[in-house]
């Protein structure tokens, strides 16, 4: 079975967001909003690059436990995708700069 780089990537990505959430690390410290920041700039498809950060939250609370908090953490990781989209419209270091703050 042949696996294209984009898929690679997207399967990589998410898998890297979960296990950021699942290993120790410090409170508010996943990379969960990295993985959403780069896909929004980095992948051309809206849906997908949404769903990298979405799935992920999805599994690793499957995982951890869901809690009230969820949906407004749900659109705290859409807005970080909402920040790469608008990042890698023209990518510039204040842009950057400014969508990872």
């Amino acid at each position: 079975m042949i696996v294209s780089n984009r898929t690679a990537v997207i399967a990589a990505l998410t898998v890297l967001a979960v296990l950021s959430r699942l290993i120790p690390h410090p409170p508010n410290f996943a990379a969960v909003g990295a993985v959403g920041l780069f896909a929004g700039a980095a992948l051309g498809n809206r849906w997908t690059s949404l769903s990298i950060p979405i799935f992920a939250m999805l599994i690793s609370d499957v995982a951890i436990g869901f809690h009230w908090m969820c949906i407004v953490i749900y659109l705290s990781m859409a807005l970080y995708v909402v920040a790469g989209w608008w990042a890698g419209q023209r990518i510039d270091a204040k842009r950057l700069i400014a969508a990872s703050l």
